[in-house]
């Protein structure tokens, strides 16, 4: 049985994705690199959590609730982007030389989790959608 992707379902996932996780990085760069030690502020821990488990979920869901495939729409709507967004970074710190193996063993962790998540909010808007009797 061949699957097809359906590449607009997808582009909206990705869309939900990059629309919760870019402004949330963001938001952890300007709100934990610039406090004096000791003074932290929380706003950078609610950010990661949208960053690190909601906004792949919710990519998922919207990319694979609709689909016979909720799985592999899932999973292609978050690695697609958070992988391009991982190697970018990988790219940035190798020139400039602080890439070690560490850091690429964090990434591609990374990389397993925010797919197992988007995974997972497909899965979790397919089995919610409305079924039609029969």
């Amino acid at each position: 049985m061949a699957v097809t992707l359906d590449r607009q379902a997808v582009g909206r996932g990705i869309a939900v994705y990059v629309g919760i996780a870019v402004p949330c990085g963001l938001l952890i760069a300007l709100a934990h690199g610039s406090d004096a030690t000791g003074h932290d502020s929380n706003w950078w821990v609610a950010a990661f959590l949208m960053v690190f488990a909601v906004a792949p979920f919710a990519g998922g869901a919207i990319a694979g609730g609709s689909q016979d495939s909720p799985l592999l729409h899932g999973a292609v709507a978050v690695a697609a982007p958070a992988g391009l967004i991982l190697l970018i970074v990988s790219i940035v710190h190798g020139v400039s030389g602080t890439l070690n193996a560490e850091e690429v063993l964090t990434f591609l962790l990374y990389l397993a989790v925010f797919t197992s998540l988007g995974m997972l909010g497909g899965y979790v808007a397919f089995r919610r959608r409305p079924r039609l009797s029969s």
